[in-house]
């Protein structure tokens, strides 16, 4: 990672992101979020290295957050088998506003096709796992109001922005379904 303070200012040195972030196999290709809270990146072995641990086969997408950009990156976690097959996936691309994920798959396991897909980013706003986004998951966001709990921290990207607060509460009220808002009971 390298810095400046301004458009105007020289780069710092680089600095290594450290072995919370980086593994023994071959970490490549960083997609940085706007605003530097998420990092994407695939894992990639060569020359008879063994895969990240925890991946579905070929090379894996993982990310790695952080709660602000002064705080230290958490351990990646797999992007999963709804984007990661046996085969490769590389080239991580978040869009600028986080809601859709762009990457390349291997469509052939001699690697002579490659396929360009694109993955939605949705925040997970049913916080009590029922099937329904309703007042029951207000009310939860609200006995986290004001904390950095990830859970209900779901705006204004996905991944939240380290802050339970008004912005977690419109991403919350976009996803809450009519039957969520109804007073009658569900038939």
């Amino acid at each position: 990672m390298i810095r400046r303070e301004t458009t105007n200012d020289p780069w710092s040195d680089p600095v290594n992101l450290g072995p919370v972030v980086n593994s023994t196999t071959e970490d490549i290709i960083g997609c940085l979020s706007s605003d530097g809270l998420v990092l994407f990146f695939s894992d990639h072995f060569l020359f008879g290295d063994p895969p990240r641990p925890g991946g579905y086969g070929g090379a894996d997408m993982w990310m790695t957050r952080r709660a602000s950009l002064t705080d230290p990156w958490q351990p990646p976690i797999n992007l999963g088998p709804q984007v990661n097959s046996p085969i490769h996936n590389v080239l991580p691309v978040i869009s600028a506003d986080g809601s859709s994920l762009f990457f390349c798959s291997a469509a052939s396991t001699d690697f002579s096709t490659w396929e360009n897909w694109q993955a939605s980013i949705d925040p997970v706003c049913d916080f009590n796992s029922d099937g329904v986004v309703d007042i029951v998951d207000v009310g939860i966001m609200i006995e986290h109001w004001y904390t950095n709990d990830p859970l209900c921290d779901i705006g204004p990207m996905p991944w939240g922005d380290g802050f339970v607060d008004s912005q977690d509460l419109m991403v919350l009220a976009e996803h809450m379904s009519e039957e969520g808002l109804s007073s009658e009971p569900a038939q």
